[in-house]
């Protein structure tokens, strides 16, 4: 009997507010925030960032594509530009009834912005709520961003993954999303000077992720969200502070895949 297979997480793009490349930015990528779970046939993607653009082979075997979006913001939204990375029409779940509903993504991607408005079935997200799955559970909890967003848990029989990719930690983390998680994905966009120069605009730092580990060391800590502002360089400076503070902790890089 063969092993079953299990969950992966493949980071597909990590970086914050809007892609960018260059020489400097190639050790964590400069696409923007996309992180696709996969377990054969089946795609969980959690946001559509550009890094959505270089996903086709990695789906082109999915008979069933989820998507869940923690908000509605350009930066993860911008991969549904290529529709043709899709085998499969894809179910999209966001909270769309806060906005324009049904023609909510059709704003986005349409005449005269772009030439076609591409067809999927929009399935509204409550928050705080949970989307059943085969073979995985979803929940959304409203996260501290400006426009609304959410702090996503997808859970699967192999473990449980918490996504913060937009989120401010002047209001309380809800434990519950992080409790007995594999992975914890939390939003580094900025070092704690800048933090004091950007208050309200929904990001957080490397040490409050840090923090938040501490009450629950049991799941790697991954920062993302970097600032496009911020080339490899300065990362991987960050990096090593960080892992000194929390071993075990990584920066996430285009490329990188965990297994649950």
């Amino acid at each position: 009997m063969s092993e079953r297979e299990h969950w992966k997480l493949h980071v597909m793009g990590c970086r914050g507010s809007w892609p960018v490349s260059g020489p400097e930015f190639q050790e964590f990528g400069g696409a923007t925030s996309c992180y696709i779970l996969k377990r054969g046939g089946h795609a969980v993607i959690l946001d559509c960032g550009s890094g959505l653009y270089r996903a086709k082979e990695l789906l082109r075997d999915c008979g069933q594509i989820d998507i869940f979006l923690t908000h509605l913001h350009y930066d993860h939204l911008i991969g549904l530009l290529n529709w043709g990375v899709f085998p499969v029409k894809p179910r999209i779940f966001a909270q769309f009834g806060k906005w324009y509903g049904k023609d909510t993504l059709s704003r986005f991607i349409g005449p005269p912005f772009w030439p076609y408005t591409p067809e999927a079935e929009l399935c509204e997200a409550e928050s705080p709520g949970e989307v059943i799955l085969d073979g995985a559970r979803v929940v959304f909890h409203p996260s501290n961003h400006p426009d609304s967003a959410n702090i996503l848990r997808v859970e699967t029989e192999d473990g449980a993954v918490c996504v913060a990719f937009d989120y401010e930690h002047t209001d309380p983390f809800p434990m519950h999303m992080a409790e007995g998680c594999s992975l914890l994905l939390y939003d580094g966009m900025y070092t704690e000077e800048e933090y004091r120069q950007h208050p309200g605009w929904g990001h957080s730092t490397w040490q409050e992720g840090c923090a938040l580990h501490r009450m629950y060391p049991e799941a790697r800590l991954i920062i993302t969200h970097h600032s496009p502002d911020r080339p490899d360089a300065e990362l991987l400076e960050l990096e090593r502070e960080a892992m000194a503070d929390t071993p075990g902790l990584r920066f996430a890089r285009e490329g990188d895949v965990y297994e649950l």
